[in-house]
């Protein structure tokens, strides 16, 4: 399982995490990462699909049952012209 971590270092902390593999869950992986940041205030889960074409169905409950953090979503949409 590869979880990369791009850190930020400007004022307002953002850290993003990309989730290459779902199944099985990273959850003690997330867990400890989510644990090095105690200051956190939001989760968001971004995708470039609609919320019912990509893994946010999958993901929410997963985030909120085992790494124990609410998330919100965010997409991304590209529309071809």
């Amino acid at each position: 399982m590869k979880i990369n971590i791009a850190p930020s270092h400007s004022i307002y902390m953002t850290v993003i995490l990309i989730l290459q593999e779902l199944c099985p869950f990273p959850a003690q992986a997330l867990q400890n990462i989510v644990s090095t940041y105690p200051s956190a205030k939001q989760f968001v889960w971004a995708q470039e699909e609609h919320r019912n074409g990509g893994c946010w169905s999958f993901v929410k409950p997963r985030f909120e049952n085992l790494v124990g953090v609410q998330v919100c979503y965010f997409a991304e949409y590209w529309f071809d012209n």
